[in-house]
């Protein structure tokens, strides 16, 4: 071995060469270092970018799933770095709630149990709240005490038949121009009509409805004036009205009403009456309680020798136009003599103004006599009798026996027709349908599909529940489908 210090030069270069090697292998390794540490910062970065954004793009899904297509054009999620990073949240599905039919207990006991809760619908386009229906009004029984053999009417409305009309969920019914409906006539529905055009309303918040209860005379003068979309009767349009229409008038089924024989005869329970009782006393052939045609349909009752004081409407009424439309049919002589209509000249009686005029001077004149709105009747719990029915029984007005008289052959395609003295068992006698008045060919093609959207709610089994619940008697299910059909003519 060489001593270092004989060749001082070789050895220096040598130290030299090895600090450089080590200079470049420490850079080398630092460099290293750093681009690890780097890389490590990066990924840690796009890890914590993109779980911070997932909520983010799950809540936009959610949130175009409920508002519809227009909705999801309008969102516009960050952009993605690669294809596979962050995969697409597909839309939540949820199945409408379907408008199902109840059984016949479940009908029969809808209008005195509410709802167990409230239904949320979520279609494509619009999220539909059915509120829970209101509580039930308190039902006359339909079986008189001194009958045992009466039997109760079926409910025509609660068969198994299929449903009549589609549901709100319908996405055809959705509404989305702002329209205000105008329409007038009929006064009994009111209350009724009250409450559907809120419940709609609260369903498609741009419809709404401005009703009138003027009189069905003056609703359907309006609506030949063309100042109103749509009105309501209880008096189907005559001949000569229809031919004043300059377009063809569908007459839409709503809810079936009746008129009752209500007295006062002190002593005397429950009463029944047959057509030639009421047309005999109305004509004033019976003038006492005790005459031997009354005695021989209530031979349990014990019937004064009391004098019979004839009460009548005043004004012009539909409940006179469906109590006369009956006596009509029943008697030949009174069709001759009388004939029927919102005012007639009376043979006999006593006029009063309105349900109210006629409750009053009924309660306060012994022996008396008048007829009433059923649903008039039964929120005053004022007596009233049952009436022998074409089938020769003895029916007390109800839901039940009022929906049972809109079971009616041959009904025409327009609806006009009188279901007085209807040949069902199980049917009250002074019975008739509440309309809907409306043309078949509107001035605003929108407000006809608001219309028509807005008779499909009506006729579907939630919103004729809701009649039941209010007093008023449903349509059978038949018939409801049937006017779902001709509900297309209108345009």
């Amino acid at each position: 071995m060489r001593n270092p210090q004989q060749c001082p030069s070789s050895f220096q270069s040598s130290r030299e060469d090895l600090v450089v090697r080590i200079n470049k292998r420490a850079a080398l390794l630092l460099l290293a270092g750093m681009t690890v540490i780097a890389a490590v910062l990066v990924w840690s970065f796009r890890g914590n970018y993109d779980r911070d954004r997932a909520p983010i793009i799950a809540q936009a899904a959610l949130n175009s799933t409920a508002a519809g297509p227009s909705a999801q054009a309008s969102i516009s999620p960050a952009p993605q770095e690669s294809p596979s990073e962050t995969p697409p949240v597909p839309p939540i599905e949820a199945t409408p709630v379907a408008d199902q039919q109840p059984s016949e207990d479940d009908a029969a006991n809808s209008a005195s149990e509410p709802q167990s809760s409230s239904a949320v619908e979520v279609s494509q386009t619009v999220i539909t709240y059915y509120p829970p229906s209101p509580s039930a009004a308190p039902q006359p029984d339909p079986t008189p005490p001194d009958n045992p053999s009466s039997e109760q009417p079926s409910d025509p409305a609660s068969s198994s038949s299929p449903n009549p009309a589609p549901d709100s969920s319908d996405p055809s019914s959705y509404l989305t121009t702002p329209v205000v409906i105008n329409g007038a006539g009929a006064t009994f529905p009111y209350p009724l009509f009250s409450e559907w055009f809120g419940e709609f309303h609260y369903l498609h918040s741009n419809v709404q409805f401005n009703y009138q209860a003027v009189g069905n005379g003056a609703g359907i003068k309006q609506l030949l004036q063309n100042i109103i979309e749509f009105s309501a009767t209880d008096v189907p349009m005559n001949d000569e009205q229809l031919v004043l229409a300059k377009v063809p008038i569908l007459h839409v089924p709503s809810v079936i009403g009746g008129v009752v024989p209500s007295y006062n005869v002190p002593g005397v329970g429950e009463l029944r009456f047959t057509p030639e009782i009421l047309a005999g006393i109305y004509s004033g052939k019976i003038v006492f309680w005790n005459d031997r045609v009354i005695a021989a349909a209530n031979p349990t009752a014990s019937l004064p020798s009391l004098p019979i004081t004839v009460i009548h409407r005043s004004d012009g009424s539909d409940a006179t136009f469906i109590f006369t439309d009956y006596l009509s049919k029943v008697s030949p002589e009174w069709q001759l003599s009388v004939g029927k209509g919102t005012s007639v000249n009376w043979p006999v009686g006593l006029g009063a103004k309105g349900n109210e005029g006629v409750a009053a001077l009924l309660k306060q004149t012994p022996g008396a006599i008048g007829y009433l709105g059923f649903l008039y009747a039964v929120q005053n719990q004022l007596a009233f009798g049952s009436v022998r029915n074409s089938t020769g029984k003895f029916v007390k007005a109800d839901l039940g026996s009022l929906t049972a008289a809109g079971v009616l052959p041959g009904i025409p395609t327009d609806f006009r027709v009188s279901i007085t003295n209807a040949p069902g068992r199980d049917a009250y006698p002074i019975s008739s349908f509440t309309w809907f008045l409306v043309p078949v060919r509107s001035q605003s093609p929108a407000d006809a599909r608001d219309l028509a959207a807005f008779f499909r709610w009506m006729l579907a089994s939630r919103s004729q529940a809701t009649a039941r619940s209010l007093g008023y008697a449903p349509l059978p299910r038949d018939l409801a489908a049937r006017v779902n059909e001709e509900i297309s003519k209108i345009h």
